[in-house]
């Protein structure tokens, strides 16, 4: 199994050097914004721009071990959507880490 995680929301990458220090060997950043991932470009690390309501990571499941979002979930318009793109794309057993800022 490939033990890869994803992050909503990502923004520029700034924190992606924590999971691969943490033994991430593959981490995705997912977010709309237009400098996504400048801040941090190294082997296993790929970055999509889209958003959490629309992530097309192909017809696989199981895909991610851990799904990370941080101050994201009260941007996202449907955040039902959002989650069901997140549970589809999860592998069984792994984790939503989720944590809501207030606006």
């Amino acid at each position: 199994m490939r033990r890869r995680v994803l992050v909503i929301g990502c923004n520029t990458g700034k924190d992606f050097g924590l999971f691969k220090q943490g033994g991430a060997p593959l981490v995705c950043g997912l977010d709309v914004v237009g400098k996504i991932g400048r801040d941090c470009q190294m082997d296993g690390v790929t970055y999509f721009q889209a958003s959490a309501e629309q992530m097309r990571f192909g017809n696989r499941r199981d895909e991610f071990v851990l799904v990370y979002w941080f101050a994201t979930m009260e941007h996202v318009p449907d955040i039902g959507r959002a989650f069901f793109e997140m549970a589809r794309d999860l592998n069984h057993g792994g984790f939503v880490y989720s944590v809501a800022s207030p606006l």
